[in-house]
């Protein structure tokens, strides 16, 4: 085994257990009063363990000459350093932490490398960073609404994470971003077992939107790497479902002004299915398009797996909803349309009966 694997997993274990010893001191030793403020909050390990992991292995791994662009620990600084701004923002008023939050955001899209281009040159530089900066921040300030369901959040931020992981096996990113990914892994996985319905540590909004711009950063150095597509499919559940409460949101309808309450996981969660099983049943949801993200880092375009993942998760996600209706079995449905027909006929046949 090499030495830059060794590295890297001696670099990922260590911040697993280190962020895992300190979840259980902060479980243990927390009161619910004081749960929430800055020293306590869940996202301090997470924040932490993850620098540490990103530095020791910038200082650290040997030389690597697989990259698209050049990181330097500027861009590292600008991830961590935004999701502080955004975390000390929100805990102060929400107004001050979108201030701050879209401030840094903006500041590291001016940061973005002048070759890159989100959009493959198809627009103008200026539009294209524009747009970039757009989706960023919708990614980031979404992120909330998967935070009222017990464990949702972790199990969602985790395929990407693991899809980065593999993409770095296969050649498609670079050594060091495989094991950036490891290390966002770890410290989630270690947060998802203290998270895990019943909850025992969740974040606060404030907490979710530092946890989330440091997610969204890392998706944006992997797309830098030319593997935007990949890691939007492996995210297409969050997308989808956050998109389809936005529209119902739009419709300004009195019921649907609730964001959270219009997502398919919380309706379903409603309706009786509890947290543990819908996160299972995304998790299974995810590995498919886990597999999809993968092959389409070597797909002919970047459409075909990326439509397939999408119609695929819309199927799933309806089934997911309606949990309660039982299955039917093809010669159940044969026999129930045949039913349908039957009746139409005898209906259009009594009036005509009747007129003789």
């Amino acid at each position: 085994m090499s030495t830059t694997v060794l590295l890297i997993f001696a670099v990922i274990l260590s911040c697993f257990f280190l962020s895992y010893t300190w979840y259980a001191l902060l479980n243990k030793g927390t009161s619910p009063d004081s749960a929430q403020k800055f020293y306590n909050n869940p996202v301090i390990p997470f924040l932490v363990t993850s620098l540490i992991g990103f530095v020791v292995l910038y200082w650290f791994l040997p030389p690597q000459y697989d990259q698209l662009y050049d990181i330097s620990l500027i861009n590292i600084g600008l991830i961590f350093g935004g999701s502080l701004l955004t975390f000390l923002g929100f805990c102060r008023s929400k107004i001050i932490g979108t201030a701050l939050f879209v401030l840094s955001a903006l500041v590291l899209t001016i940061f973005l490398p002048q070759g890159f281009l989100l959009f493959n040159g198809t627009l103008p530089l200026i539009f294209d960073r524009i747009l970039t900066f757009a989706i960023f921040c919708g990614f980031v300030f979404c992120y909330q609404y998967l935070n009222g369901l017990d464990g949702l959040l972790a199990t969602q931020a985790s395929f990407p994470l693991i899809g980065a992981i593999i993409l770095s096996f296969i050649g498609a990113l670079p050594v060091l971003f495989g094991g950036m990914g490891g290390i966002l892994l770890a410290a989630t996985m270690s947060f998802a077992i203290y998270n895990w319905y019943p909850s025992q540590l969740s974040f606060n909004n404030a907490g979710c939107q530092s946890f989330a711009f440091v997610m969204t950063g890392f998706y944006l150095l992997c797309a830098q790497e030319g593997c935007a597509t990949p890691i939007l499919i492996f995210s297409l559940y969050y997308v989808i479902d956050i998109s389809l409460a936005l529209i119902k949101k739009l419709s300004l309808k009195d019921k649907y002004q609730n964001i959270q309450a219009n997502t398919i996981t919380y309706q379903t969660n409603v309706s009786g299915l509890e947290p543990g099983l819908i996160c299972e049943n995304i998790a299974k949801l995810n590995c498919i398009l886990l597999i999809f993200g993968c092959f389409q880092a070597y797909s002919p375009n970047n459409y075909s797996l990326l439509v397939l993942g999408l119609i695929l998760s819309v199927w799933f996600l309806h089934h997911l909803l309606h949990w309660q209706t039982p299955e039917q079995s093809f010669s159940e449905i044969n026999k129930e349309v045949f039913s349908d027909i039957k009746n139409n006929l005898n209906r259009i046949k009594k009036p005509t009966d009747n007129d003789e």
